[in-house]
């Protein structure tokens, strides 16, 4: 069960912090990006309920973060891709400050969210289907779910709307 817990947690790392290459995203019908299009987000909470053999465990992977991985923020560009930031706090000195790692679409009645990504990952999702909770000036929020090595796992993450300067 920790291999899984470490898992989640490590892809959500990967998702808000790691360098990806862009790939083209299928147009979802009634295609409107606007809504998320020049913001920029913050991970304030992110958790995790597993459901395995008749067991719900849930985990708070926000708090597994480490200060250099919480201070990231994400930006959803005009042309479709999200590009991170590692703010003040870096992990590592050798990461370049910003990068491109994803591609985004955002259904037209702006309730699904789709990213995708070409790097490799512990539970090998190269496209994540979103479902948008809240989508409002300060405040994403966004769950999906995951059925890495058979136990159904929903993760649900919170953003606060950065304002750059």
């Amino acid at each position: 069960m920790k291999k899984i817990l470490y898992a989640l947690t490590a892809f959500i790392l990967i998702i808000t912090s790691c360098k990806k290459e862009n790939i083209q995203l299928p147009d979802l019908p009634g295609k409107k990006p606007n809504a998320l299009s020049g913001t920029s987000w913050k991970t304030i909470s992110s958790t995790s309920v597993i459901h395995y053999n008749g067991l719900t465990i849930e985990y708070d992977l926000f708090s597994s973060m480490l200060p250099c991985q919480k201070d990231n923020v994400s930006t959803f560009l005009a042309d479709g891709t999200t590009m991170s930031d590692e703010g003040p706090l870096r992990c590592n000195a050798n990461d370049p400050q910003t990068s491109v790692n994803g591609n985004w679409t955002l259904s037209s009645d702006q309730k699904k969210l789709v990213f995708s990504t070409t790097v490799p990952n512990v539970v090998g999702l190269t496209l994540l289907n979103c479902e948008v909770l809240q989508l409002d000036s300060s405040t994403l929020k966004l769950r999906y779910t995951t059925y890495y090595n058979g136990p159904e796992t929903v993760i649900t993450t919170t953003y606060t709307k950065v304002n750059k300067s």
